[in-house]
């Protein structure tokens, strides 16, 4: 996993909804602008009404951006590249802010811990080519 790719996507139905009917908002007041600026043009409107539309226009693009700010806070990112540990949740469970989703490992440094028999104390250093190991979940033994 790569520093922020997606880890989960929360449910966005709401959001998804606000950010198109935010497009078509917005849409509409720059129509609005470009019908306004051509009467603005033949001095049908003064320069204050056209002003009022244009700001409608701009507070609509506001609401667009605010939109899809709340649609992308729904997605949850890597905080860092590693490797997924725990998933602590499923789908359908309801998280907040301070719910743990999952774990991102580094594992490009690892600490072990060991206990060691103290008769084979003198036999271990620290970057001897190759240990041999069990892992707690696997039943075979590994050479690294």
């Amino acid at each position: 996993m790569q520093q922020g790719q997606v880890l989960a996507v929360l449910q966005s139905d709401a959001e998804t909804v606000a950010v198109e009917r935010a497009k078509i908002a917005l849409e509409a007041a720059q129509d609005q602008v470009r019908r306004y600026r051509a009467l603005l043009n033949s001095n049908s409107i003064t320069s204050v009404q056209f002003d009022e539309v244009r700001r409608a226009a701009e507070a609509a693009a506001l609401d667009l951006r605010a939109a899809e700010i709340s649609l992308d806070d729904r997605r949850i990112v890597a905080p860092i590249g590693g490797v997924v540990g725990l998933v602590t949740i499923e789908p359908g469970s309801y998280v907040s802010s301070d719910t743990l989703v999952a774990t991102v490992d580094d594992r490009s440094k690892l600490k072990v811990v060991i206990s060691v028999p103290e008769a084979f104390v003198p036999e271990i250093a620290i970057g001897h080519a190759a240990v041999s190991y069990t892992h707690l979940t696997l039943p075979t033994n590994r050479e690294v």
